[in-house]
C-alpha cells in the first residue's frame, strides 16, 4: 500500500518531547531490541506499508534514531509537504545534521515554488551559494532590494562561474547601478588566476569597449607567458598593463623561474605597482627559484625574502643538504626563524652537519635530546646513537563518569546507534556535532568512549584535538588484527608494516574515500584495484566492493608486495611509491651513485609524500611494539638509496613474516 499522508499529529507531538531524550543510565538490551524494530520501520515505509510504519514508529517514541524515520517520512514527501509539517520537524532538529540537510532541501523546495516569502521565513545562514543567492532573489522579489544588493558583492567576486540561482541576483544588480568596473576587473582578475580564461572573456562584456582589448590580451598573454616580455602594451602603465603583468610572470616563474625574474625586473621598472605587490612578486619568484634549485640567484641570499617566506628558507637548507654543503646547512638552519630552527627536523640536520664536519660531541648532545621524542627524528637521532625507542604509553586518564555521562548528549547516542547500523556517514555528521559542543574534558571521554566501542578512526581524530600523542593503544589500534596478520604474511611483508600503512592512509576508517578517488582502509585507487584484483584472480562484480575490509587488506596488501619488488625490497622506496606512485619515485631516485636514506627522505619534493614515509616508518616500529616485537631500528629499512639501474625488481624483500 502506497503511503499518501503525513503522519498522525499524535508522532508530530512526540517531536516536541522526546528530541532532546537525555538517558541518565543507557538500557543496552532495550537498544538493542529497538534497533531491530527501527529497521524494520525502514523497510516499511520503503515498501508503502503506512500502518506498520506507523504502528513501529509508536513503539520507538523514545528511540534515539526517532528524527531519522520521521525525516525519511517527510523527506519522501517534501515537494508536496505543507510548511507546518516541515516547521514542526526544524524546530525541534533544526540545529541537528538531519535538520541541515532537509532545511537545506526545504529552501530549494521553496525557490522552486517561488515562496519567496516563505523562504525567508525559513531561512538560516549557510555557506552554499545557490541558497545564499535564492535569499537576495527573495529579498528583491519582496521589496528589500538595498539589503540584498548590499550583501551581493562576496558572492560576485569568486573566481569561477557560480550558481545558476544568482543570475537573477547579479542581472538585478547591474541593472540598478551597483556593479562598479572595479568590481569587474576584480573578478576577471579572479577567473585568470584560476585559470577561467572563458569567464574572463564573458565578464568583458560589461567593460567600457576599449578596456576589452586589455582581456584579450590578458588571455594571449596566459597562454603565452613569455609575451610579457616583448607586448608593446605592456610598457605603459595602466591598470590593467599592471595586472596582466603580475598574472604573466606568475605564470613565466612555473616553467622558468629565473627568466620571470628577469621579466619582473623589467616590468617593475616601467609599471607602478605597489610596495607590497613587489614584495610579495619577490617572495613568489624566490620560493619558484628555491624549488627550480636555482641557488645562485640573488633573491634566494636577500633576508627579507627569508622572513616574509620561511619556505624559501626552508628550501634553502634543503638545497645544501643536496649539495651535502654542511658549512652552508649550519648557516642557512640558523637563519631560521627560532621555533622553525628548533623544531626535531632542522635540529637532526643541524647534527647531521655537525657531525659531517667532524663536531662529533656537539651532534651527540643534539641526538640524545630528540632520541627522547616519540617521532620520525627521534628514532633516527636513536639510530645514530644506538639507543633504545623512546615508545612509553601513558594512557589518556578519564574519568568513568565522564564516559558514562555522554550517554545523556542526544547526538553522542543517535552516533553510537547509527554506527552499530553501519551508517558511517550519518554517524560521523552526528559524532561531529556533539564534539562541537563539548569541552576539553569532555572531548577526552568522547575519545576513550569511541575507542570502546571500536570506533577508531574517531578515537584517533577525537584524541588529536585535544592533543594527547601519548596513549598509543587508542592512537595505533590492532583493529582487523587477524585480517592483517592473514594477509599480510600471504603477500610476504610484515604485519608491522600493513599496519603502518593503514594507520597512514585511513586511520582505520573502512569507508574513507579521498579527493582523488581513493578507496577503503589501504586507500585503494579504483583502476589499482581491479588490476591487482585481477592478478589475484579475484572478481571484482562491483567497485564498492573494495571497501570491504577482507578485499581491501587482501589487495593492499598484495599492491604493497608489488611496490617492495620494484624497488628491490626497499621499505622507504616502496612506502613513497605506495603514496606517489612509483613513476614518480623512479624520477627521484639518483641518476647515478647512492644517498643516504635520511637524506633522501628529505629531498622528496612532495610534502605529503615525505611526511607520508616518516610516518609509515616510525608507525611500523609502534606497531611492532604493539604486537609485542622487540621494534626493529629505522636504519634497518633505511639502506642507502641507488640509481634505477642499480635496483634490481625482486631482490631481497626486507620484509619478515614474524612482524618486524
Amino acid at each position: 500500500m502506497k503511503i499518501t499522508t503525513g503522519l498522525p499529529a499524535l508522532v508530530t507531538a512526540w517531536w516536541l518531547i522526546f528530541c532532546n531524550y537525555a538517558w541518565a543510565a543507557v538500557d543496552f538490551e532495550r537498544l538493542d531490541a529497538q534497533r531491530a524494530l527501527y529497521v524494520q520501520a525502514e523497510q516499511a515505509l520503503q515498501q508503502g506499508d503506512e500502518a506498520t510504519f506507523k504502528r513501529l514508529v509508536r513503539r520507538l517514541h523514545d528511540y534515539p534514531l526517532l528524527a531519522y524515520l520521521l525525516h525519511a517520512d517527510l523527506d519522501r514527501r517534501l515537494y508536496s509537504a505543507r510548511s507546518e509539517e516541515v516547521d514542526a520537524f526544524l524546530t525541534q532538529y533544526g540545529d541537528t545534521a538531519l535538520g541541515r540537510q532537509l532545511r537545506h532541501r526545504w529552501l530549494n523546495v521553496l525557490a522552486a515554488r517561488g515562496a519567496w516569502n516563505d523562504y525567508l521565513a525559513f531561512w538560516a545562514p549557510t555557506a552554499d551559494a545557490a541558497l545564499q543567492c535564492h535569499r537576495l532573489h527573495a529579498l528583491i522579489r519582496t521589496g528589500e532590494s538595498d539589503q540584498a544588493f548590499a550583501a551581493v558583492e562576496p558572492l560576485w567576486l569568486v573566481g569561477r562561474s557560480q550558481n545558476a540561482a544568482c543570475d537573477p541576483v547579479f542581472e538585478a544588480w547591474r541593472t540598478a547601478g551597483k556593479l562598479t568596473q572595479e568590481q569587474v576587473w576584480q573578478r576577471i582578475d579572479l577567473a585568470m588566476a584560476n585559470g577561467q580564461t572563458g569567464l574572463a572573456s564573458y565578464l568583458a562584456r560589461y567593460l567600457a569597449p576599449d578596456d576589452r582589448r586589455w582581456v584579450e590580451l590578458w588571455r594571449t598573454v596566459h597562454q603565452r607567458p613569455a609575451s610579457v616580455l616583448t607586448h608593446p602594451r605592456l610598457k605603459q602603465d595602466h591598470n590593467a598593463a599592471r595586472r596582466i603583468g603580475l598574472h604573466g610572470v606568475q605564470r613565466l616563474m612555473r616553467q622558468d623561474a629565473a627568466r620571470a625574474a628577469e621579466a619582473w625586473e623589467a616590468l617593475s621598472e616601467r609599471l607602478d605597482y605597489s610596495e607590497a605587490e613587489r614584495l610579495e612578486m619577490q617572495r613568489a619568484l624566490a620560493l619558484r627559484l628555491a624549488i627550480q634549485r636555482r641557488a645562485e640567484h640573488p633573491l634566494l641570499a636577500d633576508p627579507a625574502i627569508h622572513q616574509a617566506d620561511q619556505r624559501v628558507a626552508e628550501l634553502n637548507v634543503v638545497n645544501s643538504l643536496r649539495d651535502r654543503n654542511w658549512h652552508a646547512t649550519l648557516e642557512r638552519i640558523a637563519a631560521l626563524a627560532p621555533a622553525e630552527a628548533d623544531s626535531d627536523r632542522w635540529r637532526y640536520w643541524r647534527a647531521r652537519a655537525l657531525e659531517a664536519l667532524g663536531d662529533s660531541a656537539s651532534a651527540e648532545t643534539i641526538y640524545r635530546a630528540l632520541a627522547g621524542q616519540r617521532s620520525y627524528y627521534g628514532f633516527l637521532a636513536a639510530d645514530r646513537l644506538g639507543s633504545a625507542y623512546a615508545l612509553g604509553h601513558r594512557p589518556l586518564v578519564v574519568q568513568r563518569t565522564d564516559v558514562t555521562a555522554l550517554y545523556s548528549v542526544a547526538a553522542v547516542l543517535r552516533a553510537h546507534e547509527l554506527y552499530r547500523l553501519d551508517r558511517a556517514l550519518d554517524a560521523r555528521r552526528e559524532w561531529n556535532d556533539a564534539l562541537r559542543q563539548m569541552n576539553e574534558q569532555q572531548t577526552r571521554a568522547a575519545a576513550r568512549l569511541a575507542h570502546e566501542w571500536g570506533w577508531h578512526d574517531r578515537a584517533i581524530l577525537t584524541v588529536a584535538q585535544v592533543r594527547y600523542w601519548d596513549d598509543l593503544e587508542l592512537r595505533f589500534p590492532l583493529a582487523h588484527t587477524d585480517l592483517v596478520q592473514e594477509h599480510a604474511e600471504r603477500a610476504g611483508i610484515a604485519p608491522a608494516y600493513a599496519f603502518a600503512v593503514i594507520r597512514q592512509e585511513s586511520a582505520f576508517q573502512v569507508d574513507a574515500r579521498s579527493p582523488a578517488g581513493a578507496m577503503g582502509l589501504m586507500q585503494l585507487m579504483p583502476a589499482t584495484a581491479r588490476m591487482v584484483a585481477r592478478h589475484q584472480d579475484v572478481r571484482l562484480a562491483n567497485i564498492a566492493e573494495v571497501y570491504e575490509a577482507p578485499l581491501n587488506i587482501r589487495l593492499g596488501t598484495s599492491y604493497l608486495r608489488t611496490s617492495l619488488e620494484r624497488f628491490g625490497g626497499h621499505a622507504v622506496l616502496a612506502a613513497a611509491a605506495y603514496n606517489a606512485g612509483h613513476h614518480r619515485v623512479r624520477q627521484w631516485l639518483p641518476a647515478e651513485g647512492e644517498v643516504e636514506a635520511d637524506l633522501w627522505v628529505e629531498l622528496i619534493p612532495f610534502r605529503e609524500t615525505r611526511g607520508y614515509v616518516q610516518s609509515v616508518l616510525s608507525y611500523r616500529a609502534i606497531y611492532e611494539q604493539r604486537l609485542g616485537l622487540v621494534p626493529t631500528r629505522l636504519s634497518e629499512h633505511m639502506r642507502p638509496v641507488q640509481a634505477p639501474d642499480a635496483i634490481r625488481a625482486g631482490d631481497t624483500i626486507e620484509a619478515s613474516t614474524s612482524g618486524g
